[in-house]
């Protein structure tokens, strides 16, 4: 799993013609991605975001609290996205855990 280009600070009101506009002007071109390829759009406060993956899927979050999104999570999106559903909480839990890990061995 690849994602081929990050869009921080995006607006995701834009829609989803917005968003594949912004990446055609980075030279992505999102439409046909391939199984496997991400484009991720995150909102300036990292409270949101927007994936796209092959076949046109599109995955739009929200933090049910607005709590900021860590860029370890957003690692780790493209892991726990099976094309239908996206396990945000396992993204969440195995970022904690990892960066627990690197705390623990201190």
């Amino acid at each position: 799993m690849q994602v081929i280009h990050y869009f921080p600070d995006t607006h995701l009101g834009r829609g989803h013609n917005g968003l594949r506009a912004i990446a055609k002007r980075h030279r992505k071109d999102i439409s046909n991605l391939e199984d496997g390829q991400f484009a991720l759009f995150i909102n300036v406060a990292r409270t949101a975001f927007k994936m796209f993956a092959a076949g046109n899927i599109i995955v739009h979050h929200k933090t049910p609290d607005n709590s900021v999104i860590s860029p370890q999570t957003i690692r780790l999106l493209p892991k726990y996205f099976n094309g239908g559903q996206l396990d945000f909480r396992g993204a969440l839990a195995e970022a904690v855990e990892k960066d627990f890990e690197r705390w623990s061995k201190r």
